[in-house]
């Protein structure tokens, strides 16, 4: 399921994407991030890749992190699978949405 994912979602050809961990107990994914293509990214295309990936997490019903190498969270893509239909959401850490360069 991921690896399909970041073959056809990770605008890097790969280098974005370079893992993740799978959480069975709390139904959870961390994607691990490269830190530096990820500030190349605009708005737009970080919430495209968030909203890809955890659409396929979702599938599954899993939960989706993105992470960077130090574990640090850039995104999540949060579901409550006790609804149906399932309600979810993405939230980005504040302090990556003020750091992006609304003009370009």
């Amino acid at each position: 399921m991921l690896w399909w994912g970041k073959e056809q979602f990770d605008p890097f050809k790969g280098q974005l994407i370079q893992g993740w961990v799978i959480n069975t107990e709390n139904n959870s994914i961390d994607l691990i991030i490269n830190r530096q293509l990820w500030t190349i990214l605009d708005y737009v295309n970080r919430y495209r890749l968030v909203n890809q990936m955890g659409t396929i997490a979702r599938e599954y019903q899993y939960n989706l992190r993105l992470i960077n190498q130090q574990q640090k969270c850039l995104a999540f893509y949060t579901c409550d699978f006790h609804k149906d239909p399932h309600r979810c959401q993405i939230d980005f850490d504040s302090r990556e949405i003020n750091s992006l360069d609304w003009d370009n």
